[in-house]
């Protein structure tokens, strides 16, 4: 497999992950549509090559115009954090995405409940957003399964780590801001 039809089927998983996500939403009626909670922050750690590199891919599609005013926006995001401060994803105008299309996995997967099967540490169960958890009660079989996607993102991954045409990127979390930092 090249480049391409990694990519090509990392978009197709994200596909099916947005589809079994908006199927467990719709059991609840739950939408993040007009939510003002801060789920959109900076503290979420994304940690693959292939992460980075759709996100590489929708953030060189900006004019320089828009990628300075992000990279400005970065560069504040990591102050404010580092003074303690919860610092907003640089990527939103007027509390949307801006790259909705390239955004990670936990930005694609987080707010409905979901479980996740690991055969060394068990089961890691999550109970949703905190608006999610004050409005709704939730059973294992009204979540999202994250258990199949992951698998097969990790078999994506290996494949884009041990073939060219990927960027190089040091091993280790990144927040959005950092890699908005990495690539511009």
């Amino acid at each position: 497999m090249d480049k391409n039809e990694i990519i090509q089927e990392l978009r197709k998983l994200f596909s099916e992950m947005e589809e079994e996500y908006n199927r467990v939403a719709d059991l609840y009626s739950f939408s993040c549509n007009g939510c003002t909670e801060n789920c959109c922050t900076i503290g979420f750690q994304h940690y693959t090559l292939l992460e980075f590199e759709l996100f590489k891919m929708g953030l060189l599609k900006f004019s320089d115009e828009i990628k300075n005013e992000i990279k400005e926006k970065a560069v504040q995001a990591l102050e404010l954090k580092k003074s303690g401060g919860n610092a907003r994803c640089p990527m939103l105008l007027d509390n949307l995405c801006r790259m909705y299309e390239f955004r990670p996995m936990i930005c694609r997967m987080h707010g409905v409940p979901y479980y996740l099967i690991n055969p060394v540490k068990g089961t890691n169960v999550g109970d949703g957003c905190m608006v999610f958890q004050k409005k709704f009660q939730f059973s294992h079989e009204s979540s999202v399964n994250r258990t199949p996607f992951f698998k097969r993102f990790a078999e994506l991954e290996k494949m884009a780590r041990e073939i060219d045409g990927f960027s190089p990127i040091a091993p280790g979390p990144r927040t959005i801001p950092d890699m908005i930092l990495e690539i511009l």
